[in-house]
C-alpha cells in the first residue's frame, strides 16, 4: 500500500530500524536515531543496488516519487543511478573559482608580480561574486554574457572584453583538464559592444612633429595591421617593460 504524508510525519522510531516501503522499491528508512531518508531499491547488471535520496526534511514525499521516477529513467539508458550521483557530485565541487586559480597558479611562474595580481583581481572582482561557485562545466553562454553585461554598464568595454578572454582561457584549461567540455567564453565572441578608441593629445602631437622634421608616416596598410593587433583586444594588456611570450603564457 503506497505510504501517505500523515504516515510518514507520524512514524516514530523504534529500537531496530524501520523500512515503509511506498512501491517501485522506494521506501522510508527510519533510523533508531528518528532520521527518516528516502532509498530506493534496483537491480543493474544483474546485481541488486541500493540509491539514498535525502532524507524526509530534504525531500517531500512527493519529490521523493519523482526522484525515484528519475532514477527509473536512468536506469532504462543503461545508467546506474548511483554512479551517475557519484559523478555528478564530484562535477558540483569542480567550480569556476577552482579552476581559474588552479591555471593562473600554473601561468604565475612566466608573469611579472604585477602583472599576475592584475589578472587576477580583474575576474576575482568581476567573474567571482557571480559564477565563482558554480560548476564550470554546468556554465552558459547567457550567464557568462550577464556578468560581463555588469562590466559594459559601468563604462568600461574594454574591461569586459579583456575579462571574456581571461575566462576564455579558463574554460581552455579546464577541458585539457577533463572539467569542461567547451569554451562558454568563445561563444560570446561579438556579443559584446564593440571598444572605440580616441586618438590621444600625443598622437596628434606626433603629427606636428613628424611635419617639422620631414619624417614620413608609416604605409598605411602598417598602420592597420598594428592596430588590428592592439585595438581591443580580449586579454589583459602585458605590463610594460614585461617581455611577451608566446603558446598562452601571456595575456
Amino acid at each position: 500500500m503506497p505510504l501517505t504524508d500523515t504516515a510518514v510525519r507520524g512514524v516514530k522510531p523504534a529500537d531496530n530500524p524501520q523500512k515503509l516501503f511506498d512501491g517501485g522499491g522506494l521506501f522510508l528508512f527510519v533510523a533508531p536515531s528518528g532520521v527518516k531518508s528516502w532509498r530506493v531499491k534496483y537491480r543493474f547488471q544483474g546485481r541488486e543496488k541500493l540509491l539514498t535520496l535525502g532524507t524526509y526534511s530534504q525531500l517531500s514525499l512527493k519529490e521523493a516519487r519523482e526522484a525515484c521516477a528519475d532514477a527509473k529513467k536512468q536506469l532504462s539508458g543503461g545508467i546506474d543511478p548511483s554512479t551517475e550521483r557519484k559523478v555528478r557530485a564530484r562535477s558540483a565541487q569542480i567550480t569556476f573559482e577552482v579552476v581559474a586559480r588552479e591555471w593562473h597558479e600554473n601561468q604565475k611562474p612566466t608573469w611579472s608580480e604585477g602583472y599576475a595580481k592584475d589578472v587576477l583581481e580583474r575576474i576575482g572582482k568581476n567573474i567571482f561574486p557571480y559564477l565563482g561557485t558554480r560548476p564550470i562545466g554546468e556554465i552558459t553562454p547567457p550567464e557568462l554574457l550577464s556578468v560581463l553585461r555588469r562590466i559594459e554598464a559601468r563604462g568600461s568595454v574594454d574591461q569586459a572584453h579583456r575579462v571574456r578572454g581571461i575566462c576564455s582561457l579558463v574554460f581552455r584549461y579546464a577541458i585539457a583538464t577533463g572539467r569542461a567540455e567547451r569554451d562558454t567564453a568563445a561563444d560570446l565572441r561579438g556579443a559584446l559592444k564593440t571598444c572605440v578608441h580616441t586618438p590621444r593629445r600625443h598622437h596628434q602631437a606626433g603629427r606636428h612633429r613628424r611635419a617639422a622634421t620631414g619624417h614620413r608616416r608609416l604605409p598605411r596598410h602598417v598602420h592597420r595591421k598594428k592596430r588590428a593587433a592592439t585595438a581591443c583586444l580580449d586579454l589583459p594588456a602585458p605590463e610594460r617593460g614585461t617581455p611577451g611570450r608566446m603558446g598562452g603564457n601571456r595575456l
